[in-house]
């Protein structure tokens, strides 16, 4: 086998990547006795398989001699027939009850069947020999039994059971026998983990496994066993029938890849697994109908071991030559058969041997300033050499050069190529707008000079975009506006102009850093917010209209008008204390702000028309800060007067005014002494 394994297609003389679907994985079933029926409850099969169930086996009848007549589940009839109309594919058990002579496995058969049927439906499932008692046989005996009841079984029905039974019985009751390997196996064993791990001496695999007895299932009022079907959809589908379908222990698996290289190189891979074998199988790859052996299918592949645990990922292949003609081929791959089953087609796939014209892929992105980034990779299929690149914009021709930038991507698709096929350039100095673009790959062997792409571009312009964020008010006559603007024609910062009542003012340049631009304005950067405050302007409402002035192609666009106020008045407040000690002395302590400012304002107190002036609010009140944005802390005060003379007295805080307005009466009231 070659050493170069690939995962290359081609599809005319275009390679590109194919694959199959991601393995299913391992398949849900549930198993149900009387004990699913608690006080007669019904089961709800319709809910079961909505749930996502896909199969059932359902207990039938228990034990049996020639004395004493069989267990027969009551439920048995009922659930048989309203699981298959769920759409449920469904089976039948014996729980065996082994005694000698062996004869007694002969009644336990006959009343088994003559209880479930021959179940030829199109839904059924093989019959099923639950084996996990022995009544104090010896293993040689259990062996003797079990063999007797399997063989009429499968006399009286044409169809091979299947056994179930836990790896500890099994091996002790039964001393492992490897009499039955033939036959499919229903494992129970509860462990945590994608796979219950060791099996049963004498069997290869398992078909079924019994993973938990404590399940919880839509439709069932009771606790249920959870179970796994170990491989495809395809093999479990063949389980069920008349008779069991060779093609149930048939190989499956999937021809994920076929691809070709220079030099007449051909590669496929994919995965196959036999559901009667745990190890590898051998496959084989016809080539327009001539076959080659690509051996056991050993490779590792994590995935499959992940979906279908129990087979470990040692399932995958992987295979090449060289020689191939150059052209179109079929390439079919079997996975061969071990055991009862047939050899099964994985899949066929056309592939095109390289040569002739160039291949590749170059990508364009209209970019501001007059720019179009071109990224992408070609080479041709007759050489390693790197391949020169043409572009035409509007019928006006640019070499390009040699694509011979490193793309380990290239290289990994195309084996035997090398890396130096890349290409990242820029074309530059274009006029804004829709342009025609063309890409050719310049031929260098056997073919022809090949068009890459053709397709119109359109290099951004226009007028610049954006928008106001917020547009405030402030003391002090200001007013703060912040938001972005980009210009289509640029990278470069937009110049911002505010207008206010028709005064205008310039901004300057937008180019504060906003990652939320960059981000949704591929190329730009982020250089493009604004954060601005104009002063001067009288207290009460105007009209403030933002503009991005145009730096290319196109007109100042006005972004939006909002009327906004600016903060002005009389000053307000709260006197949080006003308290006389037992001394005469008040206490006063509150805040104050003057709408035009954000400076302290003076407070004064009058007690029976003498003031006293308690100097700026300018003690620092966070609280205040917090709720009149723009205005800062300082706008606290606290102060003593006094004495008061005796008897009741009228105390008066006033906020004294700093601009527009007037003073303002924060309180009068007569304190009480202590």
């Amino acid at each position: 086998m070659s050493a170069r394994r690939v995962l290359v297609f081609t599809a005319a003389l275009v390679m590109a990547l194919t694959a199959t679907a991601v393995p299913a994985g391992a398949i849900d079933g549930i198993d149900v006795s009387r004990w699913q029926h608690p006080n007669g409850a019904t089961i709800d099969w319709g809910a079961v398989r909505q749930s996502g169930q896909r199969f059932v086996f359902i207990k039938a009848t228990e034990g049996a001699t020639a004395s004493a007549a069989a267990y027969v589940n009551p439920h048995f009839a009922g659930d048989w027939s309203a699981s298959a109309a769920a759409g449920l594919l469904r089976g039948a058990y014996h729980y065996a009850q082994p005694s000698m002579p062996a004869d007694s496995a002969l009644i336990q058969a006959r009343n088994f069947i003559a209880t479930t049927g021959s179940m030829q439906g199109a839904t059924d499932l093989p019959p099923v020999l639950d084996i996990e008692a022995t009544n104090g046989l010896s293993p040689a005996d259990m062996v003797t039994w079990i063999a007797t009841w399997l063989f009429e079984v499968e006399r009286l029905t044409g169809r091979r059971p299947i056994i179930y039974t836990g790896l500890s019985f099994w091996n002790n009751q039964v001393g492992g026998s490897s009499a039955f390997a033939a036959y499919r196996l229903w494992f129970a064993r509860y462990v945590a983990g994608p796979t219950p791990g060791q099996i049963p001496t004498g069997f290869l695999t398992w078909t079924f496994w019994q993973r938990s007895s404590t399940g919880s299932v839509p439709g069932i009022s009771a606790a249920v066993d959870l179970n796994t079907y170990c491989c495809a959809e395809a093999n479990l589908l063949a389980l069920a029938g008349p008779s069991t379908n060779p093609n149930a222990g048939s190989p499956f698996g999937g021809f994920d890849i076929a691809g070709a290289g220079p030099d007449g190189f051909l590669t496929v891979a994919g995965w196959t697994i036999d559901p009667d074998r745990p190890g590898p199988i051998v496959t084989h790859v016809y080539i327009d109908g001539q076959g080659t052996d690509m051996g056991a299918a050993s490779a590792s592949r994590a995935d499959i071991g992940a979906a279908y645990g129990q087979f470990g990922p040692g399932h995958g292949f992987a295979w090449s030559r060289n020689g191939v003609a150059p052209g179109p081929h079929q390439v079919c791959v079997f996975g061969i058969n071990e055991g009862y089953g047939t050899n099964t087609l994985l899949g066929c796939k056309n592939v095109v041997v390289p040569g002739g014209d160039p291949v590749g892929v170059i990508d364009s992105f209209a970019r501001p300033d007059g720019r179009i980034d071109l990224i992408g990779w070609t080479l041709d299929p007759d050489t390693v050499a790197p391949t020169e690149v043409h572009a035409y914009i509007d019928g006006v021709g640019h070499n390009l050069g040699l694509a011979e930038l490193p793309r380990p991507d290239i290289a990994a698709a195309f084996p035997g190529y090398g890396p130096a096929h890349g290409i990242a350039t820029t074309l530059s100095g274009l006029s804004g707008g829709p342009h025609q673009l063309c890409l050719f790959a310049i031929n260098r062997g056997t073919g022809s000079t090949r068009l890459l792409r053709c397709q119109g571009v359109t290099v951004p312009t226009g007028d610049p975009l954006g928008r106001i964020d917020t547009a405030i008010g402030l003391p002090d006559g200001k007013l703060r506006i912040s938001g972005w603007t980009v210009d289509p024609d640029t990278t470069t910062p937009t110049e911002v102009h505010l207008y206010v009542d028709g005064v205008g003012h310039n901004l300057g340049l937008a180019d504060r850093p906003r990652p939320d631009i960059a981000t949704a304005f591929d190329g730009y950067g982020h250089s493009h917010g604004f954060d601005a405050a104009v002063g001067g302007l009288a207290p009460g409402p105007h009209q403030a209209c933002l503009f991005a002035i145009n730096r290319g192609a196109g007109s100042n666009r006005l972004l939006e008008c909002r009327s906004v106020t600016v903060p002005g008045g009389s000053p307000f407040g709260i006197v949080d204390e006003m308290s006389v000690d037992a001394s005469g002395f008040v206490s006063l302590r509150g805040w104050t702000i003057d709408p035009d400012t954000a400076e302290p304002t003076e407070v004064h107190a009058y007690v029976g028309g003498t003031g006293t002036n308690l100097g700026t609010a300018d003690q620092p009140r966070p609280d205040i800060a917090a709720a009149f944005d723009g205005y800062g802390a300082a706008h606290g005060f606290s102060g003593t007067i006094g004495a008061l003379a005796p008897g009741p007295q009228t105390v008066c805080v006033f906020a004294i005014n700093r601009a527009g307005g007037a003073n303002t009466l924060l309180r009068c009231a007569t304190p009480s002494r202590d």
